[in-house]
This record gives C-alpha cells, structure tokens and sequence, in this order.
C-alpha cells in the first residue's frame, strides 16, 4: 500500500455461496469460513496458525445459481489480523481470473435483486387460484 489508498483491480463480495478448503501440503485439507472473495485474493477465518508470506493451495467450490464452480489456485498469505488472514492469488491464469470475477459479480447482483411480489388470482377456466408474479 502507498499510504494514498489502495485501488482494488477486482470487486469484493461477503455474498458468495461458497466452501474452501486450504491445504499447505495438498494432503491435509481444512475448512476455512470465507469473509470476503475477489478475482484477486480472498479473506477467511481460521484457526490455524498461519504465517504471513506463507504460500497456501485453495479449493474453491462456488454455487452460483443452478451451478458449481471448482478451482484450485495457489496462493500467499499477505495479511493477518486475529484469526482472520487475507491471501493474494498468485499464478492464476487470466481466463480463471476473468471467469471468478463475473461469477462473483453475478452473485452480487442476483443478491441485490429485488423479490418480485406475487398475488393471487381467479382463474376462471380450471377453478383455481394461481400465483401471478408482478414485474
């Protein structure tokens, strides 16, 4: 950081349906809770003792919608705060890159959607009330 203010490349998200798994030695494999994910890093809580600069392996599994996604980046611990650790991806290759950040950002909004109201109605032909949804 350059005291001025740090510029972000990717958008952030606390709303993305996720597990991780982060192993230092791809055998042993632990279940970390996600604060936030971009296309560039992650921040997560845990109660291994990590250590910053400490190079770390990710599985991600994203539901999306109707869809899971898997990816297994690499990364680094830059930051440490209590039981709270920020890592940076590194070695992601650009179309990894560019698919994590629109499923991230898809995520966002279908969050920030409105709910679409739903009212009853008559429906003269069948007897029945049916759900119409209004736009």
């Amino acid at each position: 950081m350059n005291g001025i203010g740090e510029k972000r490349k990717y958008q952030r998200s606390h709303n993305v349906v996720c597990d991780i798994f982060v192993s230092e030695d791809l055998r042993n494999w632990t279940k970390v809770e996600l604060e936030d994910i971009s296309a560039g890093g992650l921040k997560f809580d845990s109660n291994q003792d990590l250590l910053v600069g400490e190079n770390l392996v990710f599985n991600l599994h994203i539901y999306n919608m109707l869809s899971e996604f898997n990816f297994s980046l690499s990364g680094v611990i830059i930051r440490k705060e209590n039981d709270a650790y920020s890592a940076s991806f590194n070695a992601i290759n650009k179309y990894n890159q560019i698919q994590l950040d629109e499923i991230i950002n898809s995520s966002a909004s279908v969050k920030t959607q409105p709910v679409l109201a739903c009212y009853p109605i008559f429906h003269p032909r069948c007897n029945s009330k049916h759900l119409l949804s209004s736009f």
